[in-house]
């Protein structure tokens, strides 16, 4: 059966993006190809299975938030069938493996419906992934974290790097850029320099912004990065669990599995109280170095939950302010806004790094 992704199939990896990713887009307005005969099947829901990859190649998609399968479970009810197929290939043990469709197929198994419409295509390993790869970048949905993870390992495939040499290679393009740093290096590698410089285009990114911007979103730490990786966490629940104390982040991840966004911050909240709290009993009673605090020095306020907070003036000023500056949501989502409280919050770790170096625990 001939359709426009079997030839897409056919051409070779190196054509261009926005071909593919024209064709991705005419499959979700068409059902027939162009003889007019239908240019899907319908397909037993329990013959399908996750796309499977060696273990050197990774799915882009491995997180679905709860709440959109839900919303896209209860469309497909109400239509007692799905409208736009999956894109799926046959595998050696006879079942089909999804490369685009994942989250219809899920609310299908979940519906127990028994059919889904389905294009089958004939793809290699690295040329499906290549597939879901764009896909996925094309959802609406999908959050920066996920969509930097993607252009990167989409970068991986095109240039046959690991995922770090990919990155080195992206700040050497942006050094050379902006400096004039390393220009033999960029000359020699012109070619790879034209093929980033293509991918990230397509998605409105250059090298300079995707490498200031983008590429910190996956400085999370490690165990973090690697639960948004596996799907165990959503992108947002682990930017919210890398801003607390590292000692609390593993318990964090196992809580937010199962957890809702609001669920997590109200954790986080109520463990901030909890080591403030601890904190300001330590300095009236005396911190461990053996030093008491002035009575004469302290003063007492009650925030919103009713917890009597005692601080030194410089904490309370400190306090204070943040407390005001989180009542106000509209300057919050200000940009500068966000990247001066991150160095409030890289302060306040050197704040604890020097208490650790005295011996002092502020736990």
């Amino acid at each position: 059966m001939t359709s426009m992704f079997e030839q897409a199939v056919g051409a070779q990896k190196e054509e261009e993006l926005d071909r593919l990713r024209a064709e991705i887009e005419q499959l979700k307005l068409t059902q027939t190809s162009g003889s007019g005969e239908p240019g899907f099947i319908q397909i037993p829901v329990a013959q399908i299975v996750a796309l499977r990859l060696p273990d050197n190649l990774k799915q882009p998609r491995r997180y679905f938030d709860p709440e959109k399968l839900a919303k896209l479970r209860d469309s497909i009810q109400k239509h007692g069938q799905v409208l736009e197929p999956i894109l799926v290939r046959r595998a050696a043990d006879g079942l089909y493996e999804t490369i685009s469709g994942e989250r219809r197929w899920r609310c299908c198994k979940e519906l127990r419906l028994d059919f889904i419409p389905a294009m089958v295509v004939e793809m290699g390993d690295e040329t499906a992934l290549e597939v879901a790869l764009i896909a996925h970048l094309l959802s609406e949905e999908i959050s920066a974290i996920e969509e930097t993870d993607s252009i990167l390992s989409l970068l991986k495939l095109r240039l046959g790097q690991t995922f770090e040499e990919v990155k080195q290679f992206l700040i050497a393009i942006k050094n050379y850029q902006s400096r004039g740093d390393g220009a033999e290096l960029i000359e020699a590698s012109s070619d790879k320099v034209a093929i980033i410089e293509a991918v990230l285009e397509e998605f409105g990114l250059k090298v300079s912004s995707f490498v200031s911007n983008r590429l910190p979103l996956l400085n999370l730490n490690p165990q973090i990065i690697e639960a948004v990786r596996s799907g165990e966490i959503s992108p947002t629940s682990a930017t919210l669990i890398n801003r607390t104390p590292e000692h609390h982040q593993v318990a964090l991840i196992d809580f937010s599995k199962t957890a809702t966004k609001t669920q997590l911050k109200e954790k986080i909240d109520h463990l901030k109280q909890m080591e403030w709290s601890q904190r300001v009993n330590s300095e009236v009673e005396g911190d461990n170095s053996g030093i008491i605090m002035p009575a004469s020095h302290l003063q007492s306020e009650v925030d919103n939950s009713g917890i009597i907070m005692t601080t030194v003036p410089v904490q309370e000023r400190i306090y204070t302010r943040l407390k005001s500056i989180r009542r106000r949501k509209s300057l919050l989502k200000d940009q500068r806004v966000q990247e001066h409280l991150a160095q409030v919050d890289s302060v306040l770790e050197k704040i604890e790094a020097i208490a650790g170096e005295k011996g002092i625990s502020l736990s």
